[in-house]
């Protein structure tokens, strides 16, 4: 697997493929949308959290074809929603689907995207696509007044392989990483933050990841003793005047959404 640079990365999230493949979210029912996004772990923490009254605004970082924008707005209708993609393609489908629904494209820094601060930040399954994952979580870290709320993938045992060209995915012709963090080194990558978080809430849908959707990844993430899982992360932020170590619940929580058929289909495959 050959090294990435900047603009294949860019390449590979701004094709008409990246943006079908996410808008199918838009094509559901409100009804079956909700129902849905309630069978994932991030989506219930963030009910858990609806209608906090220290919170009117929310980021979505990297909301793709912005097709869970409609459960934001039905769960919690007063807190004002944006959000953005570094894929104009992507935006675009967003806006045509979402019309009354705020979606910007920027250029994957938050220094030249002053809107991205908001009291929630939301960012699902882009954190561990980034060349440099810390630093993209410190920056949504920076960017949350009072939560950030993640979906990202995690290991039990081994160290966190940050060389995207040994952990990677091959996807709309084009490589990009796909970083597994240690659960431990993520948790300590929270605490290093300033102000340090008042909790973290770690909840783990078990999964084995290597071996599918075109994923180049280290050998023991094969294996389900590594203990790999699809990770959803509730952090809520502290102040400076805290004193107090982070409260970190971590706990196994199997989701119990269906795959699609066509991924199902294929673990069946490879599994013989």
């Amino acid at each position: 697997m050959h090294k990435l640079n900047e603009e294949q990365l860019f390449q590979a999230w701004n094709q008409d493929e990246h943006a079908e493949r996410f808008s199918s979210w838009n094509q559901n029912s409100t009804g079956k949308l909700l129902k849905r996004c309630r069978e994932f772990n991030e989506f219930q923490l963030f009910l858990s959290i609806a209608g906090s009254e220290d919170c009117q605004t929310m980021s979505d970082v990297g909301c793709a074809s912005g097709g869970f924008y409609r459960f934001f707005h039905k769960t919690w209708p007063s807190l004002a929603y944006k959000g953005f993609d570094i894929s104009e393609t992507a935006i675009r489908v967003a806006r045509s689907c979402n019309p009354t629904g705020d979606f910007q494209v920027y250029d994957g820094s938050f220094d030249s995207s002053p809107d991205i601060p908001a009291d929630i930040v939301f960012s699902r399954d882009v954190a561990h696509h980034q060349k440099e994952p810390r630093e993209f979580i410190a920056n949504l870290y920076g960017a949350a007044r009072r939560y950030l709320l993640l979906r990202v993938r995690t290991r039990e045992t081994g160290a966190t392989v940050f060389d995207p060209s040994k952990s990677g995915q091959y996807t709309n012709g084009h490589w990009v990483p796909f970083i597994v963090f240690n659960t431990s080194e993520m948790i300590d990558l929270f605490r290093s933050f300033s102000p340090a978080p008042k909790s973290i809430t770690v909840w783990r849908h078990p999964d084995v990841l290597g071996g599918y959707n075109g994923r180049f990844l280290p050998k023991d993430l094969y294996y389900q003793e590594t203990g790999t899982a699809q990770t959803a992360v509730l952090v809520e932020k502290g102040s400076d005047s805290d004193n107090q170590e982070s409260v970190v619940t971590l706990e196994d929580h199997p989701e119990t959404h269906q795959a699609d058929w066509w991924y199902r289909l294929a673990r069946k495959v490879v599994r013989r």
